[in-house]
């Protein structure tokens, strides 16, 4: 008799949603993080795509793809064994783009992407060229992730041409050197469902507030960004906060600068 299980899925978290101003998610009970997960949807930054090969390989193993507001499933049919309904061979590979929804990704995502980076999200070495690179586990997606365009296409499954607005590839194979990161059994049995988590990182800026005489003001450390909370702004963030009789705002995602290293978010304030 075979039943429906889930045989791998993506729990794809940022930090910048799912934070509230300096209260981390992750440290939230689990009461407030059922009632932030409620106002999160991944989508509204980010598309899972299937490459051409991994969509032949989900009809061909007659596979489900689910999707939820905080996860991307693969379905699949198992006998009480856990055996495959269609074998799934430990040479095959499930690899998506990642397709960006919104242009200000980068600006609340510490990530330092441009033309040149692209992120390879593994459960495997790379297929070519073996540079020091984290696979997907527990830690924040960052830089670690990032290789060169001609190492993600060179790790690509018989394509090589990236869509538009992509950013990066997962790539799951189904028997890793990681056991515990594989889909399979050394026997060809499917493991328990793999849960790989994709967590987003928001980015923290030096925040300007430009008065109406033109004058700056900076805090002396940079603040992270959220789209949700309020982080009061008070001496201990700037250094002339007693000058002034306002609340100084914080920040939306649309106005950064860099100036060398460091991000600044640019605030215009009536003072």
């Amino acid at each position: 008799m075979f039943t429906y299980r889930t045989i791998f899925d993506f729990h794809i978290f940022h930090d910048y949603f799912l934070n509230k101003g300096q209260s981390s998610y992750n440290d939230a009970t689990d009461d407030e993080k059922s009632k932030r997960l409620q106002q999160y949807d991944f989508n509204s930054f980010l598309t899972l795509k299937p490459t051409s090969q991994t969509a032949k390989l989900i009809i061909n193993h007659r596979l489900i793809t689910k999707q939820s507001m905080s996860n991307y499933s693969i379905i699949g049919k198992v006998d009480e064994d856990q055996n495959s309904l269609i074998e799934i061979a430990p040479t095959e590979f499930f690899q998506f783009y990642l397709i960006l929804n919104d242009v200000d990704f980068l600006n609340y995502t510490s990530l330092s992407l441009d033309n040149q980076n692209y992120l390879m999200l593994t459960n495997h070495p790379l297929l070519e060229y073996l540079p020091e690179l984290a696979t997907l586990d527990d830690n924040p997606i960052s830089d670690l992730h990032l290789v060169s365009k001609e190492i993600l296409i060179n790790n690509l499954k018989e394509e090589e041409i990236l869509p538009n607005k992509c950013i990066g590839v997962i790539s799951i194979a189904s028997r890793s050197i990681y056991d515990q990161q594989s889909l399979l059994e050394d026997d060809g049995k499917l493991r328990p469902s793999q849960n790989f988590t994709i967590h987003f990182q928001n980015r923290a800026t030096f925040w300007k507030y430009i008065l109406k005489s033109g004058a700056e003001l900076t805090t002396i450390q940079a603040l992270p960004l959220t789209k949700n909370g309020f982080i009061p702004i008070t001496e201990e963030h700037l250094a002339d906060f007693d000058d002034y009789e306002v609340e100084f705002p914080n920040p939306n995602n649309s106005k950064i600068t860099l100036e060398g290293n460091q991000a600044y978010s640019e605030i215009f304030i009536n003072i």
